[in-house]
């Protein structure tokens, strides 16, 4: 009866295993996959042209063995793997593929010899669909472009319709224009609705009054809910029981709990120990 029982128990736990085991190999992600599908259509199609309109999809620079560019490849093929694809176009093939995904770059080389040349497809943006070097060298000169014409006067402005030259002269023009406005007291501020001069008056008058608020010693604190008069004596008497305590050797001092008196001895036998190494080693 126990034998039976477990029997019944490998038997299961066998079936989980190999469920598993099924599982984890349909589920596993494989190599060289972005996730990203791309299509290969081919007709006799050269390998090394197949090749090109993979990295020109997925970005990966892939290099294959010249023997092998004019392999011929026939087929459609929607994959997310570019191990999966060639796979399947060199199934009849003894071949290995190295993939980094990291570098993204796929190798494909065979095993039949030992001095290896090998065709290199060209480093492809995908979003894009350009050679990485040609990106740049078309920035530089984007670049070189926008230099010359924002130095060229007569460059033409696409969304005012002016020329640069024009646009600075306007500008000129407007500054001084913002010049005279500030200091004529008779200009008009259309923010508030008052001329300069009466803001420039009414400023004056409100920094009187701060001077004078200020001052007071019967003004009142807002944020505390004091005199002036009240703080600056608070405030004096503050400072009066520092000095005291600063000067009091038998002070304690709250972060290491000695006297202000035995600090000052501390620090003057450090002075004197270092004095006296740096001295040694003078004398050494």
């Amino acid at each position: 009866m126990v034998l039976r029982y477990l029997d019944n128990a490998v038997i299961c736990l066998f079936v989980i295993i190999s469920f598993f085991l099924v599982y984890s190999s349909c589920y596993a992600q494989p190599a060289g996959s972005d996730e990203e599908t791309f299509y290969v259509h081919a007709k006799q199609t050269p390998l090394k042209e197949v090749i090109d309109s993979i990295s020109l999809q997925t970005g990966y620079v892939i290099k294959v063995e010249e023997s092998l560019t004019e392999f011929p490849v026939s087929g459609e093929f929607e994959e997310s793997s570019i191990e999966n694809v060639f796979r399947r176009i060199f199934r009849k093939k003894n071949i290995a593929i190295l993939i980094s995904e990291k570098e993204k770059t796929c190798t494909i080389q065979t095993f039949d010899q030992k001095n290896k040349v090998y065709y290199t497809s060209k480093r492809f943006e995908p979003l894009v669909g350009m050679e990485a070097n040609e990106i740049s060298v078309i920035q530089e000169r984007q670049k070189k472009e926008f230099q010359d014409y924002s130095k060229d006067s007569d460059s033409l402005d696409p969304i005012v319709g002016l020329t640069l030259g024009e646009i600075d002269a306007i500008q000129e023009k407007q500054k001084d224009s913002f010049e005279v406005y500030s200091e004529n007291p008779e200009s008009w501020d259309p923010v508030i609705g008052v001329t300069l001069g009466e803001l420039n008056t009414l400023q004056q008058k409100q920094e009187e009054q701060y001077k004078a608020y200020s001052e007071n010693k019967e003004s009142e604190d807002y944020s505390l809910g004091m005199k002036f008069g009240e703080v600056q004596t608070l405030q004096q008497k503050q400072e009066e029981a520092f000095r005291m305590y600063s000067e009091n050797p038998e002070s304690i001092d709250p972060m290491t709990g000695l006297t202000l008196g035995r600090l000052k001895e501390i620090a003057d036998q450090q002075q004197r120990a270092f004095l006296g190494k740096n001295y040694s080693a003078l004398e050494n």
